[in-house]
């Protein structure tokens, strides 16, 4: 049977709830199987109980107006600064057995992920903010306005801080979603934020101090402070501070409208977009293929083309000399013709005239060598 264990609130300030360090998180809520889709999306209940209604000292946070000028270039700036992920290696050489999630769990080589891809499954991370004063933080006030976020709570996850530390860290570390956001502002030490990438594959997020990072509701995760075994965060929440985690071991989670919500607009989406980056990639290396057979036809018209050019100019020229030939004979058949009209006809006397006969003779011989 579920136990579960849910302490009261206490101020820690004239605009916001704290959860003390001995808070105990509510886990493994069991969900019930929730109604057909619906464009809102309902709160699925809960065997657990649940803070519902703010207690009497809980106060909302004030939306104070911004800054501007350099504070807000600032904060511009600071969002566009890279956090550290990589993908989650289960065998790594420090943990080969995955006994201890403390541990980085890197690849060799290690394999980075891009805080767009981060984007892409619906993660916000700003990093490099001031955290010595965060209430004064116009950063940190632009994310809660943008965001809606009315009340914050203060958590640190650490030894003697957190009543049953070992269990609650357990705890975190199981996978699980959330129907509300999960978003949080490391004041002090680091921890990492586990999620899991399109195909199922593990993405781990080191988070450290200055970093403000966002979860989709819906989404599976888990938490764990790192090696240090320190981490103090703020949490905000756009409701009721109240924070259940559901199991995704549990029977019921998978189907929660907010899960649901979360693998259609974002998962399925993404993933038929890689898809399609998919196809267009093969179309394009077909395009490649098919442009290369162009190029080499296109060599062979152009080698025929050569060809034939030098045949027709070889034909040219043999019509030229053709030509030239003609016109030769024509002229020395001229020339023969002119000669023959010069040698007089034979006469029948000249026959007996050996002098007559030899002129004649080398007349005939003229024309014939023209």
């Amino acid at each position: 049977m579920m136990s579960n264990s849910v302490y009261s609130l206490s101020p820690s300030g004239i605009d916001t709830v704290t959860m003390e360090p001995s808070a105990t998180i509510q886990v493994t809520a069991t969900p019930k199987s929730p109604p057909k889709m619906k464009q809102t999306l309902a709160r699925v209940p809960s065997t657990g109980s649940s803070i519902s209604h703010p207690p009497p000292s809980a106060k909302r946070l004030n939306k104070s107006p911004l800054g501007s000028g350099s504070e807000q270039d600032t904060f511009a700036e600071a969002k566009n600064m890279p956090i550290e992920a990589w993908y989650y290696n289960p065998n790594s050489v420090e943990d080969p057995e995955e006994k201890d999630p403390t541990l980085p769990h890197h690849f060799n080589p290690d394999q980075q992920v891009p805080q767009e891809h981060l984007e892409t499954l619906g993660v916000l991370v700003w990093t490099e903010l001031q955290t010595k004063d965060y209430k004064k933080n116009q950063q940190f006030q632009q994310v809660k306005i943008e965001r809606g976020y009315n009340y914050e709570e203060v958590v640190t996850v650490a030894p003697n801080r957190l009543a049953n530390y070992e269990q609650k860290k357990r705890e975190f570390f199981k996978e699980h979603l959330h129907e509300h956001e999960e978003i949080r502002l490391i004041l002090e030490g680091s921890g990492y934020e586990d999620i899991r990438d399109f195909d199922g594959h593990w993405i781990r997020i080191h988070i450290r101090k200055g970093v403000l990072i966002v979860l989709p509701k819906g989404m599976y995760h888990r938490f764990t402070v790192d090696d240090t075994n320190y981490l103090k965060a703020v949490l905000l929440y756009q409701e009721t501070p109240s924070r259940i985690q559901f199991d995704r071991s549990n029977a019921g989670t998978d189907i929660m409208e907010v899960r649901e919500h979360y693998v259609t607009h974002v998962l399925s989406r993404g993933a038929s977009l890689k898809g399609n980056s998919s196809d267009l990639s093969g179309m394009l290396e077909g395009l490649d293929d098919e442009l290369e057979k162009f190029r080499a036809n296109q060599e062979i018209v152009e080698a025929t083309l050569d060809e034939s050019n030098l045949y027709a100019d070889a034909l040219k020229v043999a019509q030229a000399a053709k030509s030239s030939a003609d016109d030769d004979v024509a002229t020395r058949l001229a020339l023969v013709a002119q000669t023959l009209q010069a040698v007089p006809p034979a006469k029948a006397e000249d026959s007996n005239d050996k002098e007559a006969v030899d002129t004649r003779m080398t007349q005939l011989g003229h024309a014939m060598s023209l």
